[in-house]
């Protein structure tokens, strides 16, 4: 009884510390900044967005009048009756009058969605660290793609679903219980999809979709709970009449980012809580010893048929995150020391391509914690005492040792 009971206690500390570790990096991550800065973005272009949506969903005849299944959906799953309604008949508006532009209103009309993507882009590396950003440039293509495939794949899914519970209106359980859960299930794969796609770092679906699954339940919270809020200060609809709804959907954008932000800061931590590195306590040069495991983990593979290794297998060995073995591989590269290669099967993989004869302990050494060439030489130019010390560290014999010496005597 006393073991079982000691169990939980640990087991609820435990709890505790990962919920204060999470915590402490969403505040780290300025959630309520960064959603505040997108939704003042998705005011000024959230029109030329929908209105591209919308009329490339109304090209094939089978997504004709699709807008009522959308406002359906947003006032069941995002936001209130009254606001989904009042939003959706200006943008239908808006899309009717779209037709009429030149060739120049088109042209900034796509630009202006293609910068918004860039931004989100932009936020979701922040949220996930990544270093190395790809160039608007090179990412237009990806954001087109997004834009013409993405709103057919969200309209067959609502079609779908509109099937299926028309279909089984016989079923009226049946009926009712797929009415709240399918939209619930679109809306979780939604967000995980925005989760894998958009962060220029590799994201296993498991997280995406905890996170997508907690985003998801976010909104379905502040919708009623808007819903409510608007019935109880009917007043003010009253007093204030169709502008009322311009603050109201202000504040909505506002929650609505910053609970895809939440979901995403879940995703992005997941394997930190997962592979418990929350726990370990930093210390001065444990890049180092990471750095050597990737090499040591290459370098078996090395002498296996595969003689490389997917990043999944990688990250699983390692018990890293993305972020933290990404910046390994990223600096790993720079040297030369290992590259990015295609499987047989057309997936890739990675590999070590240096001759481990001529790098030794020092040159990662070097890399990863102390650069004692390049400050042993800025000693020596300044004439400074302890300059040959720092060019000696180079020489131990500790130090000298190469890697194929290193790795053979552990293996």
């Amino acid at each position: 009884m006393q073991k079982t009971i000691y169990q939980l206690f640990q087991f609820l500390k435990t709890v505790r510390a990962a919920i204060v570790f999470l915590w402490h990096r969403m505040v780290a991550l300025r959630l309520p900044q960064v959603a505040g800065s997108l939704s003042y973005t998705t005011v000024l272009s959230m029109v030329p967005l929908l209105v591209i949506v919308l009329s490339i969903l109304t090209v094939l005849p089978q997504f004709q009048g699709f807008q009522k299944e959308i406002q359906d959906f947003m006032t069941e799953n995002l936001m209130p009756a009254k606001m989904s309604k009042t939003v959706m008949q200006q943008i239908t508006i808006f899309t009717q009058r779209s037709a009429g532009l030149s060739l120049i209103g088109g042209a900034f009309l796509i630009f202006s969605s293609l910068t918004t993507m860039a931004i989100i882009d932009r936020a979701f590396d922040d949220i996930w660290q990544v270093k190395k950003r790809v160039s608007f440039r090179a990412n237009v293509a990806i954001y087109w793609a997004v834009l013409t495939l993405g709103p057919f794949v969200f309209g067959g899914a609502l079609l779908l679903i509109n099937w299926l519970v028309h279909s089984l209106k016989a079923f009226v359980f049946l009926s009712s219980f797929l009415g709240v859960v399918l939209p619930f299930i679109l809306s979780t794969v939604t967000f995980a999809a925005l989760y894998v796609f958009v962060p220029n770092r590799r994201v296993h679906w498991n997280d995406a979709l905890v996170g997508g699954a907690i985003a998801a339940i976010i909104f379905s919270i502040l919708t009623h709970s808007f819903s409510a809020v608007f019935k109880s200060f009917s007043g003010y609809a009253v007093l204030y009449g169709a502008f009322s709804i311009i603050p109201a959907f202000f504040l909505w954008l506002y929650v609505f980012w910053w609970g895809v932000l939440f979901g995403a800061g879940i995703t992005a931590n997941l394997p930190i809580l997962k592979y418990e590195r929350w726990r370990k306590e930093t210390r001065v040069g444990y890049r180092l010893s990471e750095a050597l495991m990737v090499l040591y983990q290459l370098y078996l593979m090395r002498k296996s048929p595969a003689r490389m290794m997917a990043w999944d297998a990688l990250q699983a060995k390692m018990k890293m995150n993305s972020e933290e073995l990404g910046f390994i591989i990223e600096h790993l590269q720079k040297f030369n020391w290992i590259a990015k290669v295609q499987r047989a099967d057309g997936g890739y993989g990675w590999a070590l391509i240096a001759d481990t004869d001529e790098v030794s302990l020092a040159d990662v050494y070097d890399a990863f914690v102390f650069d004692t060439r390049y400050y042993s030489d800025q000693a020596m130019q300044h004439n400074l005492p302890w300059a040959k010390y720092l060019a000696q560290l180079q020489n131990t014999p500790a130090h000298d040792v190469r890697l194929s010496e290193l790795f053979s005597a552990s293996s």
